[in-house]
């Protein structure tokens, strides 16, 4: 009998007879053993190359659920921020390695601990700068990734922080801090997961989804391929059986994909059918989550309360191929989640950005909607360049108002009114007929106004006039009345002694009577606010409140149809 077999380095060896077999199986474990002392030496080259740096490394307690590890590394010697970047990489693909080995998958982000000097007065400051957090997997290349997210970004936002705080610079290189997080992709469908999936009202009742449901093979995880047919070779019947379409098997290239799909390998499929596909997620408004509807096995329905609904973009394609599909990604729970296919994008989500019942175009990458064609064009040469997000007003305003002085109320205003006379200015319309040209002008007969103050009631008064010279009496009674109020105005008066109530409202009073806002603990700036006409204590305020809160040096008049008049 003869047997071929493969070497470990590809050669192919002819085995005879025992004595054949014996020697190759002898070879192997030679090779075997060769192997184990090898990487037995890389992982002993390694710490002692760890043991020769001027770092050291040690584990950080994290009260994080999903927190791996946080490994600290510590500075000891290295004042230069790049220098000691590179030294961190020897520790980061340590760590970051025996992790991958236990989870598959992580989520890193990294915090740089550093001491800022303003050499002009020698005042130091500590300061950390943060990165944002980005998924490793097991064929991410480390030192790329380093490279991008880490050195690079801790260097961006060091000179970001030196040119907008002007005056500060390295002093001294503290740590860098390593936080690694569990990551589970977003994957669709589960062996595990045998019941049927019933659309919720709020999405099922648009008539924008195809659910395509295997009765033999549910719970294949193959949601993903089969709602994937469904968009490319559309049914005319019986939509929703899977009998429908042909097999996914027969009519996509799986090879080296698996099921359930996940987010992060839908590039790959797409590259290997040429098909374009855009994926969404279903959330609740309110940030509640959904809780799907199954047809239990006595067929019975488990109701669910309909609430409003919001999609966004999870993936978007980045180039829009001839067969394009949309769909829907629905979270039945923290283990499952399934894809369905997406047949009328713009009737999907019309109801939950508008009320508006005419046809809307829908931007596929931030899912904003337009009336017609052309907008929509003009927005997607624009909105191509970032990355895709949908735009989310706040409920509640964020603005905040910040002209305190111009809350105080006004000492002294005057309202008038003017009575006048029609008088005609020709009989007969010019140019033509136009009804822009006046034929009529206001002539004023009578003057009354009011003043109204605030700090002295005897000021308030009526007084009026009548006659043709009536405008000019109303133009010398308000500049009478100006260099009355102008001496007013001018001269501060001290402020009136506190009461014994007024003191002990000071010692409680925690916060601005201006701008509202709470002092700080010491108590710092802290003035008191008067009235500067009639000395009334107003309350305690800080003092740029204090400062900028004065009366104005002007008199408003408000003139009833002023703007209508033709003199």
């Amino acid at each position: 009998m003869c047997v071929r077999v493969n070497s470990s380095d590809g050669r192919e060896i002819i085995i005879e007879t025992e004595h054949d077999l014996r020697t190759a199986w002898i070879k192997f474990c030679d090779e075997t053993v060769m192997q184990i002392a090898d990487g037995a030496r890389l992982e002993k080259a390694l710490d002692f190359k760890i043991n020769r740096l001027p770092l050291y490394s040690c584990e950080v307690e994290t009260c994080f659920r999903n927190r791996v590890c946080t490994r600290a590394i510590q500075n000891v010697g290295i004042n230069d921020l790049s220098l000691f970047l590179h030294y961190c990489f020897v520790f980061f693909e340590k760590h970051v390695s025996q992790s991958l080995s236990k989870h598959g998958s992580l989520k890193v982000g990294v915090s740089q601990g550093t001491v800022l000097v303003q050499p002009t007065n020698n005042q130091t400051m500590k300061c950390f700068f943060n990165t944002n957090s980005a998924i490793i997997l097991q064929n991410t290349d480390l030192t790329s990734w380093y490279a991008e997210h880490v050195s690079l970004a801790l260097l961006r936002r060091l000179e970001e922080h030196q040119e907008r705080d002007s005056g500060w610079a390295l002093s001294r290189v503290l740590e860098l801090r390593i936080h690694m997080n569990k990551y589970i992709g977003f994957s669709g469908g589960n062996t595990r997961y045998q019941q049927r999936l019933v659309l919720p009202p709020c999405i099922a009742l648009r008539h924008a989804c195809i659910n395509v449901y295997d009765s033999e093979n549910n719970g294949d995880g193959a949601c993903f391929a089969r709602s994937v047919v469904a968009g490319v070779f559309p049914a005319r019947t019986n939509k929703s059986r899977v009998s429908s379409y042909p097999h996914y098997t027969r009519v996509l290239n799986m090879y080296g994909i698996t099921l359930p799909m996940k987010i992060s390998n839908i590039p790959r499929f797409e590259k290997q059918n040429n098909i374009s596909i855009n994926v969404y997620g279903a959330q609740y408004k309110e940030n509640e989550e959904w809780v799907a509807m199954v047809r239990g096995a006595g067929g019975k329905r488990q109701h669910t309360q309909e609430k409003d609904v919001c999609f966004l973009p999870l993936h978007v394609s980045s180039e829009i191929r001839n067969r394009h599909v949309n769909l829907l990604l629905l979270k039945v729970n923290e283990n499952y989640y399934h894809f369905v296919l997406i047949s009328n994008l713009s009737r999907l989500v019309r109801g939950s950005i508008t009320r508006n019942h005419r046809s809307i175009h829908i931007c596929p990458r931030c899912l904003s909607y337009f009336p017609t064609l052309e907008r929509l064009q003009t927005h997607e040469s624009d909105c191509i360049h970032f990355k895709p997000a949908v735009i989310r007003f706040p409920e509640k305003s964020h603005l905040q108002y910040e002209q305190y002085q111009f809350q105080l109320r006004v000492p002294l205003v005057v309202y008038a009114d003017i009575e006048c006379a029609l008088h005609t200015i020709n009989e007969t319309r010019m140019g033509g007929g136009s009804y822009q040209n006046p034929i009529q002008r206001h002539v004023p007969y009578s003057v009354g106004l009011y003043i109204q103050c605030d700090f002295d009631a005897t000021r308030n008064k009526y007084l009026s006039y009548r006659g043709p010279d009536c405008v000019e009496w109303f133009s010398n009674t308000l500049q009478e009345l100006a260099r009355d109020i102008a001496f007013i105005y001018r001269h501060v008066t001290p402020m009136t002694p506190l009461t014994e109530e007024e003191k002990e409202s000071c010692q409680q009073t925690t916060q601005c009577s201006i701008c509202g806002k709470p002092f700080s603990d010491d108590r710092a700036n802290v003035v008191r606010d008067h009235c500067h006409i009639s000395g009334r204590f107003r309350g305690l305020a800080h003092n740029t409140c204090n400062v900028n809160y004065k009366n104005p040096y002007y008199i408003p008049v408000v003139v009833h149809g002023l703007c209508t008049l033709t003199l």
